[in-house]
């Protein structure tokens, strides 16, 4: 290993597989990345534990998820023994909520450390509104030294409540898109857009009835709708497969080699959000050759519109017909039959944006 690589401790809430291909992009930036995990995993994710070669410790303590909130406490007093922490030039929190984050945060303001927060909430996706914690949360995150965001909507929210702009890196939240590509023979349909797909958890926020009740009523005879996924909602799910013949429901998929198949087979994807980060199956669906059909309430819509302002439209969730007219919209269109430019949305160009912000905030807190 060289010398002059910059030492990185990375702490997040737990590895996630779309997360992989950007820490090993990062490792073409002269930079030796650690990650330090507070849990294995969460009960709501059901995700394998190839690390794929990145160097990943799990960190040792109380664990409490809440499932309310779709997060976890998690507290973790090891954290100060582990040398890939303490011996780091600069470190990276993915969040600011739990304890061990805070004390992270802590320990580097009191050190001089450098730390730098990977934001991705934004507006909407904010389940503050009180203006006590407003406040509070504003507090925590002005001592931050630098940031790096999953997107437009991402760093517009950190600029409102008053960072400073010059001190944000906009990156464009991404997966490992290469495997979802769909090479340029498997284009075989054509004529308008007919098969329609949602993939996600079966859950209320995810908007999943809106869109089996706007399919049902709006959707052409010989068009179909395609469901998959897992959650609360999954018998709702199965009753409306019954009751209306053009909505399937094909189950829970575990590996990418399905979930590309899948989207292989289809021309558009919904995601019917009322609150989404991200929504990173609209990533996966454009390299697989699909239309995407996304809410203004999802981190995504912003940047993914204006890099494929073709392939993607975004409805305003807040109005009565706006799924409908989406709906409508995507179901005049003709099947594509090309892949877009991929590489806009690739691992590599997002841990660009990650490693301009490591050092940027590196070079800031040394002059």
């Amino acid at each position: 290993m060289k010398e002059s690589l910059l030492k990185v401790a990375l702490i997040t809430n737990m590895v996630t597989p779309y997360r992989i291909p950007v820490w090993k992009a990062l490792s073409s930036f002269d930079i030796d990345l650690n990650i330090l995990t507070l849990v294995e995993s969460e009960p709501n994710r059901n995700w394998n534990k190839d690390y794929h070669g990145s160097k990943v410790k799990s960190l040792r303590g109380f664990r409490k998820y809440m499932p309310f909130f779709e997060a976890g406490v998690y507290i973790a007093p090891n954290l100060f023994l582990e040398k890939e922490f303490t011996r780091s030039s600069i470190v990276i929190l993915t969040g600011y909520e739990n304890p061990t984050y805070l004390a992270a945060l802590i320990y580097c303001k009191m050190t001089g450390k450098p730390i730098v927060l990977w934001w991705g909430s934004h507006e909407k996706s904010s389940k503050i509104k009180n203006r006590f914690f407003l406040k509070l949360k504003k507090k925590i995150l002005d001592q931050f030294d630098g940031y790096v965001t999953y997107g437009r909507k991402s760093t517009q929210y950190l600029i409102n409540i008053g960072i400073d702009k010059k001190e944000i890196s906009t990156g464009v939240n991404t997966v490992d898109v290469e495997k979802f590509r769909r090479l340029d023979s498997m284009f075989v349909r054509s004529g308008n857009v007919r098969k329609f797909l949602f993939v996600g958890q079966l859950i209320d926020r995810k908007g999943i009835q809106d869109l089996i009740d706007v399919f049902a009523e709006y959707g052409r005879p010989d068009q179909t709708l395609s469901i998959v996924g897992d959650g609360e909602l999954i018998n709702y799910v199965k009753i409306a497969c019954k009751n209306t013949h053009n909505i399937r429901y094909l189950g829970s998929v575990n590996t990418v080699e399905e979930m590309a198949a899948i989207y292989w087979d289809h021309d558009a994807l919904f995601i019917p959000s009322k609150a989404e980060v991200w929504g990173l199956v609209a990533n996966e669906a454009i390299a697989a050759g699909l239309y995407v059909v996304v809410s203004n309430n999802s981190g995504s819509a912003d940047d993914l519109k204006a890099l494929f302002p073709n392939r993607v439209i975004v409805f305003d969730i807040e109005r009565r017909d706006g799924l409908i007219s989406a709906l409508m919209e995507v179901s005049s269109r003709n099947i594509l039959q090309f892949n877009a430019d991929i590489d806009l949305i690739s691992p590599s160009v997002y841990a660009e944006a990650i490693a301009k912000s490591i050092f940027e905030t590196a070079k800031r807190r040394q002059r």
